[in-house]
């Protein structure tokens, strides 16, 4: 064995006997018990956040971790310096038109946080800053903002905020005429919401404070007392999101497993209805709609291994009134679909490569948009505006 061999294991050897043991985590058997089978599990007082115990552990963890990874730390050093002289400090994501502006995020030389700004009229018109993440991260250990989510008029935002690691979300109501942010706020949520189209009513996500499944859809009126509650999921398999239809006309309501989908609609514009049952779960049976103005878009694994297009009317949604627009093909996967206002669009994915699918709706008239490289990637991007005939989408390659 040569001799820098020989020394540089004696060093990696003397190093890791110098440091700390390893601390170890007692066993204390706790006895589970769900849908009659039962199971032990010895670490879970671990799951105790606020347990001095628990606490003294992850310390003494973390100072293991150091003391081991001592002799790296100038190397760490360097690759961290490395890394970040590859970045670019002022980026941006290119603005997406929503209504009569064009939203991006930006990051400023020298922020670690986003800035979240809008330009009216065109991606070149004046910035208008709508929230400041460096600014609302001051004094804080952690911070994740998502992107705000803009009210109908364009004259509000809502947007969560997370100051604890855990993706409970905070959502907060800023004035964009005035630059007032609101004393009520939302505590606690998954950061999931979209507003209805009366320009007051805010439907969000809240998760089991436990287990973090997304399970229950409230509304929040502005101004208004408690929250109302818009749905509950009960299964414990399934989980909820909210989101509202390009067309602006309804908002989705859509509870999911791994094998097995629902969705609940309501008018965009009346959000104290109760929300209607658009086609009951079944086992097996995984769909998702897009609304279409005179007809639904049913993207449904009905039969279809690798997914189908159907299409049934606004007034008939239930399963046996779909109808197979795209039929299944035994070598093409349907992974999503966007549809607007002249034009529908799919996500294919054949031979292994992904490809969009684009239908003219008055004519029926189909093409595809395919990229001349040998491998890449290519998705749909934010496209917000229903009657558009430009699609906005994302690609990326080694080229």
């Amino acid at each position: 064995m040569p001799n820098a061999l020989i020394s540089a294991l004696l060093l990696f050897m003397s190093v890791n006997a110098a440091a700390a043991e390893p601390p170890r985590a007692e066993k204390i058997p706790h006895r589970l018990e769900h849908l009659g089978r039962v199971r032990t599990d010895d670490y879970y007082w671990l799951k105790d956040r606020k347990n001095p115990a628990v606490i003294s552990y992850l310390e003494a963890e973390n100072a293991y971790a150091a003391s081991a990874m001592a002799h790296t730390e100038k190397l760490q050093e360097r690759l961290f310096a490395e890394m970040k002289a590859r970045i670019k400090q002022d980026d941006s994501s290119v603005p997406f038109k929503y209504g009569g502006y064009y939203y991006y995020k930006t990051y400023r030389a020298g922020g670690e946080y986003p800035v979240f700004a809008r330009r009216k009229g065109s991606p070149g018109g004046p910035e208008e800053v709508l929230l400041d993440v460096n600014e609302l991260a001051k004094g804080k250990a952690f911070c994740s903002v998502l992107f705000p989510a803009v009210r109908p008029d364009h004259k509000m935002i809502a947007y969560a905020m997370d100051t604890g690691g855990r993706r409970f979300y905070d959502v907060y109501f800023k004035d964009l005429a005035t630059g007032e942010v609101l004393a009520e706020k939302i505590e606690k949520t998954a950061g999931n919401m979209t507003w209805a189209e009366d320009n007051k009513t805010l439907l969000y996500v809240k998760q089991d404070p436990e287990t973090l499944r997304w399970e229950r859809v409230l509304a929040h009126e502005l101004g208004g007392k408690a929250d109302r509650e818009v749905y509950f999921e009960a299964d414990e398999t399934f989980e909820v999101s909210v989101s509202k239809s390009n067309t602006d006309k309804f908002l989705f309501l859509r509870t999911g497993s791994t094998l097995s989908t629902e969705y609940r609609l309501l008018p965009a514009d009346r959000p104290g209805d109760a929300p209607k049952v658009f086609q009951p779960r079944r086992p097996n049976l995984e769909y998702d709609v897009e609304d279409g103005g005179d007809r639904f878009y049913v993207l449904n694994n009905d039969g279809a291994r690798n997914f189908k297009v159907s299409v049934c009317p606004s007034s008939a949604t239930a399963k046996e009134n779909w109808s197979d627009l795209v039929s299944h093909r035994a070598d093409t996967l349907v992974e999503y679909i966007e549809v607007f206002e002249d034009w529908l669009v799919l996500k294919e994915r054949a031979n292994a490569q992904g490809r969009f699918h684009v239908f003219n709706r008055r004519s029926g008239k189909e093409s595809w948009l395919d990229f001349d490289e040998p491998a890449y990637l290519a998705e749909l991007a934010e496209n917000f505006e229903y009657k558009t005939s430009t699609l906005r989408v994302t690609y990326e390659s080694l080229t």
